[in-house]
């Protein structure tokens, strides 16, 4: 039997993780980025990325008061861009996604 994991917000509010698995996202560059561990968390309305887990990966980020530049060993392989408070990256095809396609192993 499998032990409940939750995520924890700023408001100390619990959220039940109903899935880890990985998702690649498809950045409008090309590039394809792949998250490993991703938790899968129904009641979230928003995806989020950790910039720490993409750090401790290699990737940094040169910020600005409108958006974001990533980059991995110096080539710059996504953007994003600063909405509603909140940095978004840009996606191929300005793709929204209403969920993440999960596969667990």
């Amino acid at each position: 039997m499998e032990s409940e994991q939750f995520i924890y917000s700023g408001s100390k509010m619990s959220s039940h993780v109903k899935a880890i698995g990985m998702c690649s996202l498809v950045l409008r560059s090309g590039f394809i980025l792949h998250l490993e561990k991703t938790f899968y968390v129904p009641s979230f309305c928003k995806n989020l990325i950790s910039i720490l887990r993409l750090a401790l990966l290699g990737f940094y980020f040169n910020f600005s008061d409108s958006g974001f530049t990533l980059l991995n060993k110096s080539e710059t392989v996504g953007f994003g861009e600063l909405r509603d408070g909140i940095y978004s990256i840009n996606l191929q095809n300005n793709a929204t996604y209403n969920f993440v396609h999960v596969s667990t192993g």
